[in-house]
Protein backbone atom coordinates (compact mmCIF):
# COMPACT_ATOMS: atom_id res chain seq x y z
CA UNK A 1 0.00 0.00 0.00
CA UNK A 2 1.60 3.19 -1.26
CA UNK A 3 1.79 6.22 1.15
CA UNK A 4 0.21 9.41 0.18
CA UNK A 5 2.71 11.90 -1.29
CA UNK A 6 3.77 14.91 0.84
CA UNK A 7 4.02 18.58 -0.10
CA UNK A 8 6.89 20.07 1.51
CA UNK A 9 6.80 24.20 1.98
CA UNK A 10 9.85 26.24 3.06
CA UNK A 11 10.80 30.23 2.72
CA UNK A 12 14.61 31.49 1.15
CA UNK A 13 15.37 34.43 -0.24
CA UNK A 14 12.18 36.24 -0.04
CA UNK A 15 10.52 33.15 -2.25
CA UNK A 16 7.82 30.16 -0.87
CA UNK A 17 8.71 27.24 -2.35
CA UNK A 18 6.80 24.32 -3.11
CA UNK A 19 8.65 20.72 -3.73
CA UNK A 20 7.80 17.39 -3.19
CA UNK A 21 11.25 16.81 -2.15
CA UNK A 22 13.61 19.50 -0.23
CA UNK A 23 16.52 20.49 -3.43
CA UNK A 24 19.73 20.64 -1.81
CA UNK A 25 20.58 23.86 -3.23
CA UNK A 26 18.07 27.16 -2.30
CA UNK A 27 16.34 27.55 -5.37
CA UNK A 28 16.15 31.02 -5.01
CA UNK A 29 19.02 32.08 -6.52
CA UNK A 30 21.41 32.49 -3.81
CA UNK A 31 23.22 29.39 -4.22
CA UNK A 32 23.16 28.56 -1.11
CA UNK A 33 22.82 25.06 0.39
CA UNK A 34 20.01 24.57 2.40
CA UNK A 35 21.46 22.26 5.19
CA UNK A 36 23.79 25.54 6.26
CA UNK A 37 21.28 28.54 5.73
CA UNK A 38 18.87 30.08 8.11
CA UNK A 39 15.31 29.74 6.73
CA UNK A 40 12.56 32.67 6.75
CA UNK A 41 10.13 29.67 7.22
CA UNK A 42 11.98 25.99 7.76
CA UNK A 43 10.34 23.41 5.51
CA UNK A 44 6.87 21.66 6.77
CA UNK A 45 4.68 19.46 5.18
CA UNK A 46 1.41 20.73 4.47
CA UNK A 47 -1.46 18.76 5.85
CA UNK A 48 -2.04 16.56 3.15
CA UNK A 49 -6.89 16.47 3.07
CA UNK A 50 -6.28 12.45 2.04
CA UNK A 51 -6.67 9.88 4.81
CA UNK A 52 -6.37 5.82 5.15
CA UNK A 53 -10.13 5.18 6.44
CA UNK A 54 -9.18 2.81 8.80
CA UNK A 55 -7.55 5.13 10.71
CA UNK A 56 -10.83 6.88 11.16
CA UNK A 57 -13.45 4.88 12.88
CA UNK A 58 -17.50 6.22 12.94
CA UNK A 59 -16.83 8.49 9.89
CA UNK A 60 -17.77 9.09 6.49
CA UNK A 61 -14.94 8.01 3.37
CA UNK A 62 -14.91 9.74 -0.06
CA UNK A 63 -13.06 7.95 -3.11
CA UNK A 64 -13.04 8.34 -7.15
CA UNK A 65 -14.69 5.54 -7.93
CA UNK A 66 -11.74 4.33 -10.42
CA UNK A 67 -8.16 5.59 -9.35
CA UNK A 68 -7.19 7.83 -6.65
CA UNK A 69 -7.45 11.95 -6.48
CA UNK A 70 -3.84 12.72 -6.60
CA UNK A 71 -3.31 10.42 -9.50
CA UNK A 72 -6.72 10.13 -11.61
CA UNK A 73 -9.19 12.24 -10.44
CA UNK A 74 -11.17 14.85 -12.81
CA UNK A 75 -13.98 16.75 -12.36
CA UNK A 76 -17.23 15.21 -13.45
CA UNK A 77 -16.13 11.76 -12.56
CA UNK A 78 -18.03 9.51 -10.55
CA UNK A 79 -17.09 9.59 -6.92
CA UNK A 80 -18.07 6.64 -3.99
CA UNK A 81 -18.81 6.98 -0.45
CA UNK A 82 -19.18 4.81 2.44
CA UNK A 83 -19.19 4.35 6.23
CA UNK A 84 -16.40 3.24 8.85
CA UNK A 85 -17.67 1.10 11.73
CA UNK A 86 -16.02 1.81 15.50
CA UNK A 87 -12.70 -0.19 13.96
CA UNK A 88 -12.57 1.50 10.65
CA UNK A 89 -13.65 -1.06 8.52
CA UNK A 90 -16.05 0.19 5.69
CA UNK A 91 -19.35 -0.51 4.53
CA UNK A 92 -20.47 0.16 1.25
CA UNK A 93 -23.57 -0.33 -0.96
CA UNK A 94 -22.67 -0.35 -5.01
CA UNK A 95 -24.65 -2.06 -8.37
CA UNK A 96 -23.04 -5.32 -6.40
CA UNK A 97 -24.90 -5.13 -3.24
CA UNK A 98 -23.72 -4.31 -0.02
CA UNK A 99 -19.83 -4.94 0.75
CA UNK A 100 -17.42 -4.68 3.76
CA UNK A 101 -13.87 -3.45 2.64
CA UNK A 102 -10.79 -4.56 3.90
CA UNK A 103 -9.64 -0.43 3.16
CA UNK A 104 -7.03 -2.05 0.58
CA UNK A 105 -9.38 0.43 -1.61
CA UNK A 106 -9.74 3.50 0.52
CA UNK A 107 -5.62 4.03 1.66
CA UNK A 108 -6.29 7.82 -0.23
CA UNK A 109 -9.97 9.11 0.89
CA UNK A 110 -11.44 12.20 1.70
CA UNK A 111 -12.68 11.44 5.69
CA UNK A 112 -15.78 13.03 7.21
CA UNK A 113 -14.78 12.38 11.01
CA UNK A 114 -18.16 12.71 12.68
CA UNK A 115 -16.38 12.30 15.96
CA UNK A 116 -14.22 15.56 15.40
CA UNK A 117 -15.51 18.49 18.12
CA UNK A 118 -16.58 20.27 14.98
CA UNK A 119 -19.60 18.41 14.62
CA UNK A 120 -20.91 17.14 18.35
CA UNK A 121 -18.16 18.19 21.33
CA UNK A 122 -19.96 15.55 23.91
CA UNK A 123 -20.58 12.78 21.50
CA UNK A 124 -16.61 12.68 20.71
CA UNK A 125 -16.05 12.00 24.13
CA UNK A 126 -19.06 10.06 24.75
CA UNK A 127 -17.97 6.50 25.25
CA UNK A 128 -21.04 4.71 24.09
CA UNK A 129 -20.92 6.38 20.95
CA UNK A 130 -19.30 3.82 18.81
CA UNK A 131 -21.41 1.14 20.48
CA UNK A 132 -24.71 2.82 19.31
CA UNK A 133 -23.09 3.62 16.14
CA UNK A 134 -22.21 0.03 15.38
CA UNK A 135 -25.25 -0.95 16.37
CA UNK A 136 -27.41 1.33 14.24
CA UNK A 137 -25.08 0.73 10.81
CA UNK A 138 -26.14 -3.15 11.71
CA UNK A 139 -29.78 -2.53 11.84
CA UNK A 140 -29.36 -0.81 8.78
CA UNK A 141 -27.24 -3.21 6.93
CA UNK A 142 -29.86 -6.28 7.72
CA UNK A 143 -32.87 -3.95 6.87
CA UNK A 144 -32.89 -6.21 3.31
CA UNK A 145 -32.98 -2.99 1.67
CA UNK A 146 -30.09 -2.73 0.07
CA UNK A 147 -29.49 -5.80 -2.85
CA UNK A 148 -28.75 -5.64 -6.65
CA UNK A 149 -31.95 -5.49 -7.24
CA UNK A 150 -32.73 -2.01 -5.67
CA UNK A 151 -29.78 -0.09 -6.86
CA UNK A 152 -30.12 2.76 -8.84
CA UNK A 153 -27.42 4.92 -10.28
CA UNK A 154 -29.58 8.11 -9.72
CA UNK A 155 -32.22 6.91 -6.78
CA UNK A 156 -30.81 4.27 -4.36
CA UNK A 157 -26.62 4.51 -4.71
CA UNK A 158 -24.07 4.64 -2.22
CA UNK A 159 -25.10 8.60 -0.89
CA UNK A 160 -28.52 7.05 -0.39
CA UNK A 161 -27.41 4.59 1.61
CA UNK A 162 -24.91 6.97 4.03
CA UNK A 163 -27.65 9.32 4.01
CA UNK A 164 -30.18 7.07 5.85
CA UNK A 165 -27.73 5.57 8.11
CA UNK A 166 -27.20 9.19 9.44
CA UNK A 167 -31.14 9.26 9.71
CA UNK A 168 -31.39 6.12 11.27
CA UNK A 169 -29.11 7.68 14.20
CA UNK A 170 -31.22 9.74 15.16
CA UNK A 171 -28.55 12.19 16.70
CA UNK A 172 -28.33 15.44 15.91
CA UNK A 173 -26.66 17.15 13.96
CA UNK A 174 -26.52 14.22 12.09
CA UNK A 175 -29.82 13.21 11.15
CA UNK A 176 -31.29 16.84 10.22
CA UNK A 177 -28.67 17.17 7.87
CA UNK A 178 -29.15 14.25 6.06
CA UNK A 179 -32.34 14.82 5.19
CA UNK A 180 -31.56 16.80 2.25
CA UNK A 181 -28.99 15.61 -0.27
CA UNK A 182 -28.19 19.61 -1.64
CA UNK A 183 -27.66 21.15 2.03
CA UNK A 184 -25.85 17.99 3.34
CA UNK A 185 -23.22 18.52 0.30
CA UNK A 186 -23.03 22.13 0.70
CA UNK A 187 -22.73 21.96 4.54
CA UNK A 188 -20.52 18.74 5.46
CA UNK A 189 -19.15 17.98 1.66
CA UNK A 190 -18.01 21.04 -0.45
CA UNK A 191 -15.67 22.05 2.35
CA UNK A 192 -13.05 18.75 2.52
CA UNK A 193 -13.52 18.55 -1.51
CA UNK A 194 -13.07 22.63 -1.86
CA UNK A 195 -9.45 21.92 -0.05
CA UNK A 196 -8.46 18.87 -1.33
CA UNK A 197 -9.14 20.36 -5.22
CA UNK A 198 -6.57 23.29 -4.40
CA UNK A 199 -3.91 20.19 -2.70
CA UNK A 200 -4.54 18.46 -6.19
CA UNK A 201 -3.79 21.41 -8.25
CA UNK A 202 -0.80 22.02 -6.51
CA UNK A 203 0.52 18.36 -6.31
CA UNK A 204 0.07 17.82 -9.72
CA UNK A 205 1.49 21.57 -10.82
CA UNK A 206 4.60 20.03 -9.11
CA UNK A 207 4.97 16.84 -11.18
CA UNK A 208 4.84 18.50 -14.50
CA UNK A 209 7.74 20.82 -13.45
CA UNK A 210 11.17 19.19 -14.10
CA UNK A 211 12.50 19.96 -10.98
CA UNK A 212 9.57 19.15 -8.79
CA UNK A 213 9.17 22.96 -7.67
CA UNK A 214 7.33 25.55 -7.54
CA UNK A 215 8.13 29.01 -6.26
CA UNK A 216 6.33 32.28 -5.59
CA UNK A 217 6.91 35.36 -3.82
CA UNK A 218 6.50 35.95 0.13
CA UNK A 219 2.41 36.44 0.78
CA UNK A 220 0.60 36.49 3.75
CA UNK A 221 -1.73 33.38 2.88
CA UNK A 222 0.41 30.38 0.90
CA UNK A 223 -2.39 28.08 1.25
CA UNK A 224 -4.91 30.03 -0.33
CA UNK A 225 -2.64 31.17 -2.77
CA UNK A 226 -2.20 27.87 -4.22
CA UNK A 227 -6.26 27.36 -5.24
CA UNK A 228 -5.06 30.29 -7.78
CA UNK A 229 -2.94 27.96 -9.91
CA UNK A 230 -4.23 27.56 -12.98
CA UNK A 231 -3.91 24.27 -14.78
CA UNK A 232 -4.95 22.64 -17.86
CA UNK A 233 -5.63 19.28 -15.91
CA UNK A 234 -8.95 19.10 -14.03
CA UNK A 235 -9.37 18.59 -10.47
CA UNK A 236 -11.93 19.55 -7.89
CA UNK A 237 -12.58 22.49 -6.63
CA UNK A 238 -15.43 24.77 -5.42
CA UNK A 239 -16.75 27.73 -4.99
CA UNK A 240 -18.92 28.80 -1.87
CA UNK A 241 -21.41 31.05 -4.45
CA UNK A 242 -22.30 27.99 -6.58
CA UNK A 243 -25.27 26.29 -5.17
CA UNK A 244 -26.67 23.13 -6.97
CA UNK A 245 -29.93 23.01 -8.82
CA UNK A 246 -33.07 21.71 -7.31
CA UNK A 247 -33.89 19.14 -9.69
CA UNK A 248 -35.88 15.42 -8.86
CA UNK A 249 -34.29 13.84 -11.43
CA UNK A 250 -30.80 14.91 -10.68
CA UNK A 251 -30.38 15.77 -7.03
CA UNK A 252 -29.28 12.02 -5.96
CA UNK A 253 -26.25 12.15 -8.32
CA UNK A 254 -25.43 14.54 -11.20
CA UNK A 255 -25.45 18.00 -9.10
CA UNK A 256 -23.57 16.49 -5.99
CA UNK A 257 -21.11 17.48 -5.20
CA UNK A 258 -20.35 20.31 -7.83
CA UNK A 259 -16.84 20.58 -8.28
CA UNK A 260 -16.28 23.73 -10.60
CA UNK A 261 -12.94 24.39 -12.52
CA UNK A 262 -12.85 28.02 -14.32
CA UNK A 263 -16.03 29.48 -16.17
CA UNK A 264 -17.10 25.37 -16.93
CA UNK A 265 -19.49 23.75 -14.09
CA UNK A 266 -19.10 20.21 -14.53
CA UNK A 267 -20.76 17.80 -11.78
CA UNK A 268 -19.43 14.48 -10.11
CA UNK A 269 -21.94 11.34 -9.77
CA UNK A 270 -22.19 9.04 -6.87
CA UNK A 271 -21.79 5.72 -8.19
CA UNK A 272 -20.20 2.42 -7.50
Amino acid sequence: MSSVPGIVCFEHCGQRVFCLDVPQICPGGCGTALKDCDFLLSPFQLPSPFSKAVEYPCSIAIKPTEGTFLRDYRSGHNLHIGLTDSQGKVHEFAEYGLHSDSNDNWHQCIVINLLAKEFHPVISDDPDWKEYWDWTLAQVLASGQWNTNTYHRDEMNCFDFVLTFLRSLRQEPFSSLARDKVDFCQRVILPKTSLAGKYIRLFRKLEETTDGLFMMERGPNPINRTCRLRHENDCPSSTSQEKPAHSSSTVGTRVLPSFQKDEESHHSSWQS
